[in-house]
């Protein structure tokens, strides 16, 4: 049986203060049982949700959620429907979980009816889960319940750390954990500003963005984009319908892509280079001055370079410098090998 953690008592009494009628109470007011002491220690402000009319329905603030980690958490993880997931690092110890429901295509009683029964339930254990419920999809309904959440972490995350959507952006910005860091969404673009965990993105439908990652980063998408800025670690992209851009990755390297080109840019060569594109071009540029060996192919078209390299019957070879690490590409259509700037 999970190890769980008490509700403290004091915000328990806090929160009967407040209880009785009004939107969003309706639970409050009740006597304490066992199961109250089977849920993860997790405080929420009591205050009144805050209500916008937005350009198609209504957005309710339902404010903030502090969480106290276990000390045997290996791994937080947020799951959502629809919505959107941002995550970002504090100065703390606990987790804040800000939570925003969005009620599209509905009258004002809808609407406080809908979010109403929406927000997060949050279990302790190994698996620190924090997951929403409560969103209206399909089966009828004619309006839409999305739920965004803004997860601040822990100044100091000793687990790792996991976010997956159906319907959605995820968003992580400046987060480094100790454990690995991996997002996914079904339908939704997934964004890295600066993180110093290793890193593993999936969307099937979406883009997939990164700046700054000091460890490695896997992405793989099916029908979109992937961007790539500034990566220390190995770095491993595919996609099947979409192109690739890499701006300054310093170790190694494997790119493919189905339909889509691919252009590679690094300032740097710290690792071996694998890049191949079944239907699109290729563009690859490193320094003049880097120690390479190079074996690429282009099936259609004549390769194009500017370093002193062998161009052969759709094929390029050679080696520069002490050829101390391999850049291999190959290409349906077009392939350029250049000088970086």
């Amino acid at each position: 049986m999970q190890k769980f953690m008490k509700i403290a008592v004091a915000g328990f009494t806090a929160a009967l203060l407040y209880a009785g009628s009004g939107f969003g109470r309706e639970v409050l007011a009740r006597h304490l049982n066992e199961a109250d002491f089977e849920a993860k220690q997790a405080a929420q402000a009591v205050t009144a949700v805050v209500v916008k009319a937005t350009g198609s329905g209504f957005s309710f603030d339902k404010g903030m959620t502090s969480i106290e980690m276990g000390t045997d958490t290996d791994i937080i993880a947020i799951t959502g429907v629809n919505g959107s997931i941002e995550l970002k690092q504090g100065s703390g110890k606990q987790i804040e979980v800000h939570t925003t429901v969005v009620v599209d295509h509905a009258s004002r009683i809808e609407a406080e009816a809908a979010a109403a029964k929406s927000g997060i339930k949050i279990q302790d254990g190994n698996e620190l889960s924090i997951k929403t419920y409560g969103e209206a999809t399909g089966g009828g309904s004619r309006y839409n319940t999305s739920i965004h959440l803004t997860v601040t972490l822990p100044k100091t995350v000793k687990a790792g750390v996991q976010a997956e959507l159906n319907n959605g952006n995820v968003l992580l910005s400046k987060v480094t954990a100790d454990g690995p860091i991996i997002l996914s969404s079904d339908n939704g673009n997934i964004t890295v500003k600066e993180s110093g965990s290793s890193l593993t993105l999936h969307t099937d439908n979406g883009e997939v963005t990164i700046t700054g990652a000091k460890k490695s980063a896997a992405v793989s998408v099916v029908n979109g984009n992937i961007n790539v800025n500034k990566v220390t670690g190995p770095l491993d992209i595919r996609t099947v319908n979409g192109n690739l851009s890499v701006e300054d990755a310093y170790s190694s390297i494997k790119a493919e892509s189905v339909a889509g080109n691919i252009h590679i840019e690094s300032s740097k060569v710290g690792g071996h280079w694998d890049v191949s594109n079944t239907a699109g071009n290729v563009s690859l540029a490193w320094p003049e001055q880097a120690d390479v060996q190079v074996e690429a192919s282009a099936t259609f078209g004549e390769p194009e370079t500017d370093f002193p390299l062998t161009v052969k019957g759709g094929r390029v070879s050679g080696t520069i410098g002490a050829g101390t690490y391999r850049i291999e590409a190959s290409s349906l259509a077009g392939l350029s090998l250049q000088h970086s700037n």
